[in-house]
């Protein structure tokens, strides 16, 4: 169960309500929001336990998903590492999706392949960040967009329903 968050209107701030056991954590906002109430050493390096106080579920659930980001984190190229944490902390399911990714990429582009994950936002459409995975390639551009076009059909295309339009992968030529 879900403690609801309320917002104190004269600072338009997310102020936590008493937690019914000591296992039950809430999610309270984006990190931004939190800054004043988070510990002065919140910064894009904090250890994810610290930000446990933030997490949506359990104390077991938390501990299973801060173990799928810390590999997500050694296997993947992770540029803004704090929005990608925060993207990834709102999604959880994703992070599984991540890790499920990784035969495929490594089918289609050989093995260890380098993605480099970030958070993007397209200009045009209002709503969420989605995460893009750009996969780094030496390969000329047939044979890359080949292999993606493999790895869509193969893999990527049978999660459209997992991912919900919040993961894309795309190429960068290197």
């Amino acid at each position: 169960m879900q403690t609801p968050i309320h917002f104190d209107q004269r600072v338009l701030r997310p102020m936590l309500l008493p937690l019914e056991n000591a296992a039950t954590t809430v999610r309270i906002g984006p990190l931004d929001m939190l800054k004043s109430y988070a510990p002065a050493e919140v910064s894009d390096d904090v250890p994810l336990e610290k930000m446990s106080l933030w997490s949506i579920g359990t104390a077991s659930t938390f501990r299973a998903f801060d173990m799928s980001l810390r590999r997500i984190e050694d296997l993947y190229i992770v540029t803004n590492r704090r929005a990608v944490r925060e993207f990834l902390l709102y999604n959880q399911d994703l992070a599984g999706v991540l890790l499920d990714a990784l035969e495929p990429l490594a089918e289609a582009f050989g093995p260890f392949p380098q993605v480099c994950l970030s958070t993007v936002r397209d200009p045009e459409i209002e709503k969420s960040p989605e995460l893009l995975g750009l996969i780094l390639t030496p390969l000329g551009a047939d044979e890359a967009l080949d292999r993606l076009a493999k790895f869509d059909e193969r893999w990527f295309l049978r999660q459209l329903q997992r991912i919900n339009g919040r993961l894309i992968f795309d190429l960068e030529f290197v």
